[in-house]
Parts: C-alpha cells; sequence; structure tokens
C-alpha cells in the first residue's frame, strides 16, 4: 500500500506528463479497473486544457470536452473557453444550424486577419442555396468566411479595409462529410486557397490586412447577412496561424 501511496504523491506534485507514459509498474487488478486521466498536471490534478486533442493549433472544437457542448480549447488545450450559443443546436458531435443568426461563438482569442487556416468537417443533407459555415467578422469590409454555394462549391472569402477577395472549388457533395479547408496570408506574395479533402486550389491575389481590431471565432452566422439556406453541421473545428497549415487533426 505504501509504494502505491508514493507513487500517486509522485503523480499529482511532478510536471505535466501523459499518465500512459509510466511503465514498468505490475499494477494489481483493482488500479487496472480505474480509468485514468489523459494528462496529470500539479496539485490541481488535471491541466486546464484536459480533454483537449493533442497536436499544434491556435484553436481546437471537437464538441468533447468536460464542460458545456461548446467547450472549445486555445493554444494547443493551455486554456478552454466555452463558447457562446445563439440559435445553433450543439451537441457532442456537432454543431448544426439552419437559418441566419444561428451560430456558435468563441471570443477569448481573435482570428488572425494576416495569416491563418481554418480546417473543419461539413455536412449538407441537400445543398440549395448559399450557406455560410465560418466566420470571423469585425465590419461590412473586415471579415473572413467560408461558405458554399448552391452550385456545391467551396468559397473562402478575406476582405481586408475593404478590399473582398475571393477564392473557390467546385467538389462539395450533399449527404456526406467532408474535411474542408480555407486559408490566407497578406504578407510577401498575398494569397488565399481552399481545400477539399487533400489538395489546395490557391489564388495570388491582393488581400489586405484589417483597418483594425481582429474578429471572434465563429461557426455559423452571427446577424451579419450573409445568407443560410440549408440545413449545416459542422465539427472538427481547428485554427492555426500559418498558410496552408497541415490539419492537425
Amino acid at each position: 500500500m505504501r509504494k502505491w501511496i508514493v507513487l500517486l504523491i509522485l503523480l499529482l506534485t511532478s510536471p505535466c506528463f501523459a499518465v500512459d507514459s509510466v511503465s514498468g509498474v505490475n499494477h494489481p487488478a483493482a488500479v487496472n479497473s480505474v480509468a485514468l486521466p489523459d494528462k496529470v498536471c500539479g496539485v490541481a490534478g488535471l491541466a486546464a486544457g484536459a480533454g483537449c486533442p493533442a497536436g499544434t493549433y491556435v484553436f481546437a472544437y471537437d464538441g468533447d470536452h468536460a464542460s458545456g457542448a461548446g467547450y472549445a480549447c486555445w493554444n494547443d488545450g493551455a486554456t478552454n473557453e466555452d463558447g457562446t450559443d445563439s440559435g445553433a443546436t450543439v451537441s457532442s458531435a456537432y454543431v448544426e444550424f439552419n437559418a441566419v443568426d444561428k451560430y456558435i461563438e468563441w471570443n477569448d482569442q481573435t482570428v488572425d486577419d494576416d495569416v491563418g487556416t481554418i480546417w473543419f468537417d461539413v455536412y449538407f443533407s441537400a445543398t440549395t442555396g448559399t450557406n455560410l459555415v465560418f466566420e470571423s467578422y469585425v465590419d461590412a469590409n473586415n471579415k473572413i468566411q467560408v461558405y458554399v454555394s448552391s452550385a456545391n462549391a467551396l468559397f473562402g472569402y478575406h476582405n481586408g479595409n475593404n478590399n473582398p477577395q475571393t477564392v473557390g472549388v467546385g467538389g462539395i457533395a450533399d449527404a456526406t462529410w467532408q474535411r474542408v479547408a480555407y486559408s490566407w496570408k497578406t504578407a510577401a506574395t498575398a494569397a488565399h486557397a481552399v481545400n477539399i479533402g487533400a489538395s489546395w486550389t490557391e489564388v495570388e491575389e491582393g488581400i489586405a490586412s484589417y483597418s483594425g481590431a481582429e474578429g471572434p471565432l465563429t461557426v455559423g452566422e452571427n446577424g451579419t447577412g450573409t445568407a443560410v439556406t440549408d440545413t449545416v453541421r459542422v465539427r472538427n473545428v481547428y485554427y492555426v496561424e500559418s498558410y496552408k497549415a497541415t490539419d492537425p487533426m
């Protein structure tokens, strides 16, 4: 019994490490039956980002965290934030919305207008009109958006300081989950690109920085006037501050 007390003290007072990295210990049956946390960090028990997905990212939301259904992770899981839900159906599986002004939003940090990549899974039972899926909105002249058209094409839209630019590619299918991305950069050779599945479609054009502050991260449409026509589902959202970033998922 004494050696188990010593081991527990070490777990609770040592720096953060993965529990499954502890090896060479012949656990008795009673201990083997206990579900251990993914990480142990200091005397407080679980780390601030306990339950967050592994990987390198600024933001991650997979709907499977310790608090509300909108509980997301920032900075590789260093902190968490419960999103603000306005009319969207939010579950542990996905976010669903079917009209304008229905969304879930996180604003502990902002989306960099100068460089970034947003990855997510999207599902449409049917696509009959234009559907905004993601946005980071400051005002009409400063915003980033991802939407799907009635022709089942994916579009990325970057408007910095009233300089709107759009890049798109066809291939969104109905009634199936698809992994998509939008990426942008204003430095060097300014460009932006969209991705369905595995390949990037890129346009080099003069996208510009915002004229002021950056905006929050929003899944859905938060009253900015862009259409949502059909029922849209979104899951596994990752945001990385680099251009054409590899999917962290």
